[in-house]
Parts: C-alpha cells; sequence; structure tokens
C-alpha cells in the first residue's frame, strides 16, 4: 500500500480494534516463502462508508441485550447439556430473563429472543408445553 493509504487505514482501524491510541498493526511479521508474501493470520481492511457500516453492524450485534442472550445459552447449555434451540424455547432461560432487574436490558434481550423465536416459526405457536410456558412469562411482564 502507499504510504497515505497506511496511515489511513491505521487511523480508521486502530480505534476499532481494540487497541484505541496505539499504532495499527502493532506487528510487521509476515509468513516468508524465500520473499515476505502473506500476512501472518487472515486480516480484511474496508475503508470508506462500507467501513463504517461494518463497525456500525458489529456495535449493533454486541449490543448488550444479544450478548447476554449468548452467554445465557452458553451458561444453561454447560448446566444442564441441552440442545441450544431446546434451551431458547425453554422454561429456564424464560425464568432468568423474568429476574432481570435491569428494565432496558430486559426490554432488548426480550427483543432478541422474540426474533429468534419468529426466526425460527415459534412465536405465534410455540412447539409444545414448555415453549408455551416460557411464552406466558414472557408475556406476563
Amino acid at each position: 500500500m502507499p504510504p497515505e493509504t497506511v496511515a489511513a487505514m491505521r487511523t480508521l482501524y486502530s480505534n476499532h480494534m481494540g487497541r484505541p491510541g496505539q499504532r495499527f498493526p502493532k506487528t510487521r511479521r509476515l509468513a516468508v516463502k524465500s520473499a515476505p508474501s502473506l500476512p501472518m493470520g487472515w486480516l480484511r481492511l474496508w475503508q470508506g462508508p462500507e467501513a463504517k457500516a461494518r463497525f456500525q453492524q458489529q456495535e449493533h450485534s454486541s449490543a448488550p441485550g444479544p450478548t447476554w442472550l449468548a452467554k445465557m445459552l452458553t451458561t444453561i447449555h454447560a448446566e444442564h447439556h441441552s440442545a441450544k434451540d431446546e434451551i431458547l424455547r425453554g422454561k429456564i432461560l424464560a425464568e432468568k430473563w423474568k429476574n432481570l432487574e435491569d428494565i432496558p436490558l430486559k426490554k432488548e434481550v426480550f427483543e432478541a429472543i422474540r426474533a429468534r423465536w419468529q426466526e425460527k416459526g415459534w412465536w405465534e405457536n410455540p412447539p409444545g408445553k414448555a415453549a408455551k410456558r416460557a411464552k406466558a412469562i414472557y408475556q406476563e411482564t
């Protein structure tokens, strides 16, 4: 890359790669086949409007609600060894959601859960008693 493009990439990506205020990239190591040929690992850089859109999408996907839901699905799976779909439509997750005290987080988690249920076609017609109980819990509050 030309030096001015490298400078622009460093400015654009340094704050979004978990290294605010530090130079990007930190390492300049390359895979070598008689001459430097490939960067270590895989890295794809975007600039301009596409980069901004990707960062906004990433920030949205790491919002507190979806993050809480992902962590809770993993925790319940580790404790009960159930399939993720069973956990998603089950009473255990609904009870944990019900006990959330942070109202904005609770609303965000509910929207994330409902969106997943709707993707799978469960919201209108929950499959099984546990899913019906879980939906009732979500609709109580």
